[in-house]
């Protein structure tokens, strides 16, 4: 065997550089825990049920159990970098592996000690018979006591414990006032608990809680809060809304000249005829864009329906009531087929039509944000239309394509850029379908064309 000789005192031994942990404050943060609302809402992965212990006869693969027995026998594999030990009971065995594991794990598991292991059981990878890699184990002294109730498990962070976080968390409920909106008759009719009760219920399950209904998310107190979730949502869109209707948007009205106007003139230069649903959805559009509200909609069609076709008669129609529109897509590829076609429909009627991208070099940049503030009647681009430097005349529509690859910031600074003391009108427009339950209540305050 190899040794090493000591070092003399003239060497300088090197120790290891422990990593500095960052502050506890910090790394609560980093997984949203800085007020006490948020340890009160901060709710389990999963539980775990130590309450009762399974004899390896009943264990079943894939189930986790918790298990007391006796180490009959135990080894290190030490150039497989493994350690195994078989645990039995009256009614069979175990195999337990580690592959990364302390060194007092060879205390614990010398033959002889009574243990208690909790994890997952599998079927033995050779031969018959059951394993349990890595479980959760210590020494069963004979005071023992099992678990009362089924024990949540937590998303932690860096150095954040399970038992710190159980603690912090029951401090948290001692703390806040929790006020319910639900009176009683309304709980009754619901059939769902009180808010406290239910925030409880999931943080300390009752004895008989049912394991799958809390694990599945299924339970009465899981239920409570989807309801209060959902209940929020719902709030803040009518919030939403009322704010949107309480906004002045510019009043783009049909043209009285049908014939003449830019939007007449390209209805009758197209080569094809629109569909009954793309002049069902126009109609739609222009009885938004008629009003002082600023209009939120959003037009739902396949790849190929024709929803450019209608976001640039809506363009035309807020160019015929002397404001400019802009059109913004996600990508530079995606922005420039819609340059190319707006191009190919409105440039024979001398609509000015400009193309901004972060890519323009400083010249052609310079050009375009000249011409934006001032003659510009279109601008087409990605979301270099959004920037600080960007200063429209008088933005009165913003079409955004593919809404849904851009944040909720984004979609709003374009927003934010109209005419003086107006809001634009917001077209977006998605290839993405949208089920009926949705657009009801996820999007309830945005109006919807397909």
């Amino acid at each position: 065997m190899l040794t090493s000789s000591p070092a003399s005192q003239s060497e300088k031994v090197e120790k290891p550089v422990r990593k500095k942990r960052a502050p506890i404050k910090e790394r609560l943060e980093k997984i949203g825990l800085s007020r006490e609302w948020d340890f009160v809402l901060h709710l389990p992965l999963r539980y775990e049920d130590k309450t009762q212990i399974t004899s390896i006869a009943d264990a079943q693969p894939e189930q986790t159990v918790l298990i007391e027995g006796v180490v009959t026998d135990s080894h290190e594999q030490v150039f497989a970098k493994r350690f195994e030990a078989v645990v039995e009971d009256e009614t069979g065995s175990i195999q337990v592996k580690f592959f990364k594991y302390f060194p007092s794990v060879k205390d614990t598991f010398k033959p002889g000690n009574k243990i208690l292991l909790f994890g997952k059981v599998k079927s033995a990878w050779k031969g018959d018979g059951l394993e349990i890699i890595h479980p959760k184990s210590k020494i069963s002294r004979p005071s023992r006591e099992l678990d009362k109730s089924l024990t949540p498990v937590y998303p932690a962070g860096e150095g954040i414990t399970q038992p710190w976080l159980r603690k912090r968390i029951q401090t948290a409920l001692l703390n806040v006032d929790i006020i319910d909106l639900l009176n009683a008759e309304e709980l009754r009719e619901l059939n769902l608990p009180p808010l406290r009760k239910a925030i409880e219920s999931i943080h300390y399950p009752a004895p008989d809680a049912n394991l799958e209904e809390l694990q599945m998310k299924t339970s009465p107190g899981w239920k409570r809060l989807k309801f209060d979730e959902l209940l929020a949502q719902q709030i803040m869109l009518t919030l939403s809304r009322k704010r949107r209707e309480a906004l002045k948007a510019p009043e783009i009205v049909p043209p009285e000249d049908k014939e003449g106007s830019l939007t007449g003139k390209l209805y009758r230069s197209l080569p094809f005829k629109l569909t009954k649903a793309q002049v069902k959805v126009w109609k739609e559009i222009v009885k938004s864009m008629k009003g002082p509200i600023p209009m939120n909609r959003l037009v739902q069609g396949d790849v190929g329906s024709g929803k450019t076709i209608i976001a640039a008669m809506s363009a035309a129609l807020t160019i015929d009531n002397g404001y400019q529109a802009a059109l913004m897509a996600p990508t530079e590829i995606l922005a420039e087929q819609h340059f190319k076609k707006i191009l190919e429909w409105l440039k024979p009627f001398d609509v000015k039509v400009v193309w901004l991208t972060g890519k323009l070099k400083a010249k052609e940049k310079r050009e375009a944000l000249e011409r934006i503030a001032s003659d510009a009647d279109i601008v087409v681009g990605t979301h270099a239309l959004i920037q600080d430097a960007v200063q429209y005349k008088n933005l009165g529509l913003a079409i955004i394509d593919e809404q849904h690859r851009f944040g909720v910031e984004q979609r709003l600074a374009l927003r934010a850029l109209g005419a003086s003391g107006l809001m634009p009108h917001l077209l977006m427009l998605s290839a993405t379908p949208i089920p009926r339950t949705l657009a009801m209540s996820y999007l309830s305050d945005i109006d919807i064309s397909v």
